[in-house]
């Protein structure tokens, strides 16, 4: 039995419009990304893996929202350690 095909729309860096994505991110999300959020949220539009070393606060969950503006039909869970990362950082500045 072959393997099932992925659903998941890959594009091409030529297919995709970085300026109507910041657009879209300002007018639904009142913000508008940097260029490395674009270039991220671009990567994994094509189908690359991406890793960042950004820091706290620096707007790393907004690039995994980026994508998912091109399509409203499309869906994203994301699993975020927050409050562990927030309870973690409280209790180091204690020692």
């Amino acid at each position: 039995m072959a393997p099932a095909q992925s659903k998941v729309k890959q594009y091409k860096p030529e297919e995709l419009d970085l300026k109507a994505i910041s657009d879209r991110s300002y007018q639904g999300l009142s913000v508008r990304p940097f260029r490395w959020q674009l270039d991220a949220a671009a990567a994994i539009l094509c189908g690359k893996d991406v890793v960042l070393d950004v820091g706290t606060g620096s707007g790393k969950t907004l690039y995994f929202s980026l994508p998912l503006l091109l399509n409203e039909k499309d869906i994203s869970i994301s699993v975020s350690p927050l409050t562990a990362l927030m309870i973690n950082q409280v209790t180091r500045g204690k020692e």
